[in-house]
Order: structure tokens, then C-alpha cells, then sequence
């Protein structure tokens, strides 16, 4: 970890380098609105939620880095700031993918520094219960690991 003079890290949550296959389709303002406003979101995956999946195509990409709050996302397409995105985690030894509500925060354009590829901040916005759990274990795991290459 590189530790810039004068730099202030924001994020709330530790970020583990961590390459997870994801697959993720763009939601509308609305739609997010009100997936964020349904209590029982917590309880309920956004899978299981009536047509959001027809309305947008799915698009393939892998994290870069990632923590219970969000992830560097590479891709081929274009990110776009300030999109809402329902995002499927596909975690490794994990049979079903974590299923959230993210949002698109900083972009970086291709270029010969991403590999030529697409690169995102992703926020996330809400992530069920259970789903939670699952990632907790994923990055405490990949956290030891990480220390015992060290």
C-alpha cells in the first residue's frame, strides 16, 4: 500500500486486491429509488424482484479490489457516472452470486495504464442480509491469505 504525503483515505472500509468475476445490468433512478425505499429489501434478493433484469442487458467484468462497501470494477463497456447498477458477486466456492444495489461514483476512461480497459468506483447501496455474511467471510479469508503471502 502506497502511503501519500498529505493523502486522507475516505473510504470507510478496509479494500482487499481481489479479482471476482461479476456480472451487473443498469437500473434506472426510479427503480433504484425504490428498491432503496422496500424495508423488506433486506430480506429479499433484488433477483427475486419483479422485471428488473428485461430492462437492461447483462454486462461481464471483474473486481479489481473490493470491501463491504464497494469495488474498483474492469470491464470492456463504458461506465457511466452516477449510474445505479444491480450487481451479481460471483465469489468463488460460493454455489449462488451475492446480489447488490451499487451506484457508479468515479470512471477512468481505457488507457495504456488500465490495460485497455474500462475502470469504475462502485459504491454499494444495499446488499441483503444474508449476502452480507457471505461477503464478510469472502474478505476476512482473502484478508489472511493476503498477510500470509507477505
Amino acid at each position: 500500500m502506497n502511503i501519500q504525503k498529505g493523502w486522507i483515505e475516505k473510504r470507510q472500509f478496509d479494500r482487499i486486491e481481489a479479482a471476482v468475476k461479476v456480472t451487473y445490468y443498469a437500473i434506472s433512478r426510479d427503480e433504484l429509488v425504490h428498491l432503496l425505499n422496500r424495508k423488506e429489501y433486506l430480506e429479499t434478493q433484488a433477483d427475486q424482484l419483479p422485471d428488473l433484469a428485461t430492462k437492461s442487458s447483462v454486462i461481464h467484468a471483474v473486481t479489481q479490489d473490493l470491501s463491504i462497501g464497494g469495488m474498483s470494477l474492469l470491464g470492456d463497456q463504458v461506465f457511466d457516472v452516477n449510474t445505479a447498477l444491480i450487481i451479481h458477486l460471483h465469489l468463488p466456492e460460493t454455489p449462488t452470486p451475492l446480489t447488490l444495489i451499487a451506484e457508479v461514483l468515479r470512471v477512468q476512461p481505457n488507457s495504456k495504464s488500465t490495460g485497455g480497459v474500462h475502470k469504475a468506483g462502485i459504491k454499494i447501496l444495499a446488499i441483503n442480509r444474508v449476502d452480507v455474511i457471505s461477503l464478510e467471510k469472502y474478505l476476512l479469508a482473502e484478508k489472511l491469505r493476503n498477510n500470509k503471502k507477505k
